[in-house]
């Protein structure tokens, strides 16, 4: 009974949310992958006297070449797990000052691919990071119309060929 029950869980969400919404109209979602951010640089730009270190930067959308404000950028101290976060400016530009150190170095956006890296600062080192971001995966619904009745393996192949041509 149990089993009979997943399975059928499984074959519901299977496709995600593809629905009926008339008579052989049909509504499919299709997932889209996300295309990949990267760091356009990450340079130390000086040495300071001083026992902290200095990170500052700008993230920039892939497509367009615009700033992306409210991006959130995070640090986690990889030994200690002391977390210093900081959200973008109107021009997608940030700063912070953070203890010498090795760090999981982590930006996310709504609607953009996140970017996780490991960095290591050095005391009184002053670095200048430029971060490209690019579109996240998203679900795109596609409405299907039919002289007959689709079963929901015609349904998946509609969806996989959309998938393809996108």
């Amino acid at each position: 009974m149990t089993r009979l029950l997943i399975l059928i869980i499984i074959l519901s969400v299977g496709l995600g949310c593809a629905s009926i919404k008339g008579p052989y109209t049909y509504e499919i979602c299709v997932p889209h992958e996300a295309a990949i951010s990267r760091f356009l640089s990450n340079n130390m730009i000086g040495i300071a006297d001083t026992t902290v270190a200095f990170l500052s930067g700008q993230t920039i959308d892939l497509k367009s070449n615009q700033a992306i404000r409210n991006v959130i950028i995070s640090l986690d101290e990889t030994t200690t797990r002391e977390v210093y976060h900081q959200s973008t400016d109107s021009l997608g530009k940030f700063s912070m000052i953070v203890p010498a150190g090795e760090y999981i170095f982590d930006i996310n956006h709504i609607g953009y691919s996140s970017i996780k890296t490991v960095i290591k600062i050095g005391t009184g080192e002053m670095r200048d990071i430029i971060v490209e971001l690019a579109d996240g995966p998203a679900f795109v619904t596609y409405e299907i119309k039919s002289d007959k009745k689709l079963s929901q393996k015609q349904l998946n192949n509609k969806a996989e060929e959309l998938k393809i041509r996108d």
